[in-house]
C-alpha cells in the first residue's frame, strides 16, 4: 500500500526527480506570497509546485483513510488546518533537517506531516 502512495506521489509530481532543496526553495517562496511579498519567483510556478504537491499528499492522505478507515495512513490532519500552515510545517522540518534535503520531495512532505500530525493510535 504504502508503495502505491509513492507512486502516486511521483504521478502527482510534475517534476519527479525532485528533491528537498527545490520544495524547500518553492515553499519558502510560497511563505513569501502568503506574507505579501514576491518571494524568489516572478512566475508562480514553483509556489504552485509547493503547493500542489503539499496538498496532492494530504488528499491522497485523505482518501486512504476514508477507505482504509485510518490504517496504513501516514498522517493525520485535522480538517481545520490550512495548505498555509501545512507549507509552513514543511519548511519547518526541512530547515531543522538539512542532511535529507537530497530524499525525494514525497518522502520528505509525508515524514513532516507524520511528525507535526501523527494518527492516534486505536
Amino acid at each position: 500500500m504504502k508503495a502505491v502512495l509513492v507512486l502516486c506521489v511521483c504521478l502527482v509530481s510534475t517534476h519527479c526527480l525532485a528533491d528537498g532543496n527545490s520544495l524547500l526553495s518553492g515553499c519558502k517562496s510560497t511563505i513569501a506570497m502568503f506574507n505579501g511579498k514576491l518571494g524568489n519567483s516572478t512566475t508562480g510556478v514553483s509556489e504552485g509546485l509547493c503547493l500542489g504537491t503539499i496538498n496532492g499528499m494530504r488528499y491522497m492522505n485523505e482518501l486512504y483513510s476514508t477507505r482504509l478507515k485510518q490504517h496504513e495512513t501516514f498522517f493525520c490532519v485535522p480538517s481545520q488546518v490550512t495548505a498555509g500552515q501545512l507549507v509552513r510545517v514543511v519548511v519547518k522540518y526541512l530547515e531543522e533537517n538539512p542532511s535529507q534535503l537530497h530524499i525525494h520531495e514525497g518522502f520528505l512532505i509525508s515524514t513532516a506531516l507524520a511528525t507535526s500530525y501523527p494518527c492516534k493510535t486505536h
